[in-house]
């Protein structure tokens, strides 16, 4: 038996025993964040989809006030100023007022990094006042394709 050759054998196999639990890890991180479909099955689709048409356009109203109030936010549960308590039906992941001078995006559920579900609201006069729903299905090549549906408009 050669010694010499025994430590880096040893050391090879930690390496590679560290970096499967590594993986191992960070799936189940992601799965704890990230679970969940993101197409039309998804609960928050569902939930936006069983509102009133009062019920939208209160919230369009109630949008357009706290875009008044906090301009360019990033509202969050957690953040100052945070998502107010009316609004925490939504269970939203976070309101962003910043995402253009007329629009706003509420974030209701992630399933991966850049995948989720997502209300977007335009909010001025200067063009039709709309809410619309967005998801994500996964394609049978494995990529997702955004789809939407208006829920609201005036």
């Amino acid at each position: 038996m050669n010694i010499s050759n025994t430590p880096s054998k040893v050391i090879a196999v930690l390496a590679i025993s560290a970096l499967c639990l590594a993986a191992y890890g960070i799936y189940n991180f992601s799965q704890t964040f990230f679970a969940g479909p993101c197409d039309e099955s998804n609960d928050a689709v569902q939930g936006m989809r069983s509102l009133t048409q009062k019920q939208l356009a209160d919230l369009h109203f109630r949008i357009g006030e706290l875009y008044e109030q906090y301009g360019y936010a990033k509202l969050t549960s957690h953040s100052d100023p945070a998502i107010p308590e009316d609004l925490a039906y939504l269970d939203a992941w976070y309101i962003d007022l910043s995402s253009a001078p007329d629009k706003v995006l509420i974030v209701l559920d992630k399933c991966n990094v850049s995948v989720g579900i997502s209300l977007f609201f335009r909010i001025t006069n200067s063009r039709k006042r709309t809410i619309e729903l967005r998801w994500n299905d996964l394609n049978p090549k494995g990529s997702y394709a955004e789809s939407s549906q208006i829920l609201w408009a005036d």
